[in-house]
């Protein structure tokens, strides 16, 4: 049987676990969603790996280039489709320890035996390895505030290693914009 000061560290390293994931339903929740991802960047101290599909939002590109400015190292993937977009990471990729990088999907044949590629259509932002936003929204200003999109955010460090991996894998195969 738990003693009651054990039972309260118990309860207090529930609560902080609980506290540290977040649900966001956008649009309702996209204002405050998109201040957790800017003062999240901001608060970085050495590394923000981005797997995104479309990054057209001028707020977190504002973010990145003041936390690139503070030599955060900075990794971003995006589909290479997605460069016909008004991308800011044209943008970014002008600035010191910002790294940009493209990615396309597998290769495939139809039945008809044309080929096509897949999408690199992940989209999340991990943050010194301790803090990770992930869901359907791209970094767009529509995805913030008109589209109905989910934006999670969890600090538990096996679910952000297993991200990690998946971003390493794709950085491997990936193209230096």
């Amino acid at each position: 049987m738990l003693n009651f000061t054990s039972r309260l560290f118990l309860l207090l390293l529930i609560s902080i676990n609980l506290s540290a994931n977040t649900m966001y339903f956008m649009p309702d929740d996209g204002n405050i969603a998109l201040k957790d991802i800017t003062a999240s960047i901001s608060k970085a101290k050495n590394n923000i790996n981005i797997a995104i599909y479309s990054f057209t939002n001028k707020k977190i590109a504002k973010a990145l280039k003041k936390a690139a400015k503070k030599n955060i190292n900075i990794n971003i993937i995006f589909d290479s489709g997605a460069l016909k977009s008004k991308s800011k990471l044209k943008y970014l990729a002008k600035y010191k320890n910002i790294n940009i990088y493209t990615l396309r999907g597998k290769k495939k044949k139809t039945k008809k035996a044309r080929k096509w590629y897949g999408k690199m259509h992940s989209k999340y932002i991990i943050i010194d390895n301790k803090k990770l936003f992930f869901g359907s929204a791209n970094y767009s200003y529509s995805a913030f505030n008109a589209s109905y999109e989910t934006l999670y955010v969890n600090e538990d460090k096996k679910l952000i290693k297993q991200f990690n991996n998946d971003f390493q894998k794709m950085l491997k195969v990936a193209k230096k914009y």
